[in-house]
């Protein structure tokens, strides 16, 4: 999938990259106390453009620079969603594809068993995931 901000086309891709990416924007939202959804439309979105950037340059023999992108950029970007019908599709279509990556969908099912665990053994979840005991 590929978008344009601010007039630069990029990609978005879920890959090992992006995903840590978004793994490390939500450990830092979460001990900032952050939880709201629009925040996370700016991490997904991020985390795919990193994703996708990572893998165009990095391959092997590849000479491709993608274009400079901000995190500011996509903020705005995403931000235009509320009043622009096409990009509000191009975001919802950005979270479908998170959902379906392979390492997220692993992520989720490491979630839910630990959240099964809690309930069986009556310790609570935290903020990032883990175990409160």
């Amino acid at each position: 999938m590929h978008i344009t901000i601010n007039g630069k086309q990029v990609g978005i891709k879920f890959n090992n990259w992006g995903m840590d990416v978004f793994q490390k924007l939500q450990a830092q939202w979460a001990e900032k106390g952050v939880n709201e959804d629009n925040v996370q439309l700016y991490g997904y979105t991020w985390a795919g453009v990193q994703g996708w950037k990572f893998r165009v340059e990095n391959a092997p023999g590849s000479t491709f620079i993608a274009p400079d992108i901000s995190f500011e950029d996509v903020c705005d970007w995403v931000d235009q969603a509320a009043d622009n019908d096409e990009i509000f599709k191009q975001v919802s279509e950005i979270r479908a594809l998170l959902l379906d990556a392979p390492l997220m969908k692993k992520a989720l099912q490491i979630l839910a068993d630990k959240e099964k665990k809690s309930e069986l053994t009556g310790e609570t979840m935290t903020e990032t995931g883990t175990l409160a005991t």
